[in-house]
């Protein structure tokens, strides 16, 4: 039920504007997972032992590693971040060892403390590898070896222009423009189309099932959310 009240109309007004901010994620959700896992944590000093012990251990392995005398951490299956051998050498090897062990450590921190609820333990540990990923190496166009040798062979003209694309999505996002529709796209060339149909469909969405491209599929169908 809508309500004309003016302080309902206030509350809206706040509601509608954090989410622009937060981009629909709701702050109180986030809030109450960190509160979940802080209280029980702080109820729980063994498990306090227990992470300040993997602390120490995950530091001590990355300076082994960092001088060679151990082989390190190794990045999960399905982290491509760290792919080129570039990032064995010196001193890359040093920031990438230190930060898989910040990873392993939080990943491990942020794990199921008895009491919590499933679903704040799911929260934390994802917003904590997430803010973790925000300060990875190959994010640093200074630590990222990949990108070191980009700029030195376009003389920094990659900088640049990754500099202008930042600009550009920052100016959207702050006056809520629609991307940019450039006129290049070709299908087949830069779109991709398979065959399919649309098998269900509300005011929000609409499911589509694409042909088979192959003679043998899984039996499960795979689900793809693009981000909206």
């Amino acid at each position: 039920m809508t309500s004309d009240r003016p302080h309902d109309t206030l509350d809206r007004a706040v509601r509608a504007a954090t989410a622009r901010v937060t981009k629909g994620l709701s702050p109180h959700a986030s809030a109450a997972a960190w509160g979940d896992y802080l209280s029980h944590l702080g109820s729980a000093p063994g498990r306090r032992w227990d992470i300040a012990a993997r602390a120490w251990t995950n530091a001590a392995r990355a300076m082994m590693a960092s001088t060679g005398m151990d082989d390190g951490f190794s990045p999960k299956p399905n982290d491509h971040r760290f792919r080129d051998p570039a990032w064995d050498k010196a001193p890359y090897r040093v920031w990438k060892n230190w930060y898989l062990a910040n990873e392993d450590w939080w990943d491990y921190a942020t794990g199921e403390i008895r009491g919590m609820r499933t679903r704040s333990v799911d929260r934390v540990n994802f917003m904590a590898m997430q803010m973790l990923d925000m300060a990875s190496p190959s994010n640093s166009p200074f630590m990222n070896p990949e990108i070191v040798e980009r700029t030195a062979k376009t003389g920094g003209r990659n900088l640049a222009e990754g500099a202008q694309h930042f600009y550009q999505d920052m100016t959207r996002m702050a006056t809520n423009a629609p991307a940019p529709v450039s006129g290049e796209f070709k299908v087949g060339r830069d779109l991709a189309i398979t065959p399919g149909k649309v098998v269900y469909r509300n005011d929000l969405i609409e499911l589509i099932q694409y042909s088979p491209q192959t003679e043998k599929v899984h039996a499960e169908p795979i689900l793809i959310v693009p981000a909206w």
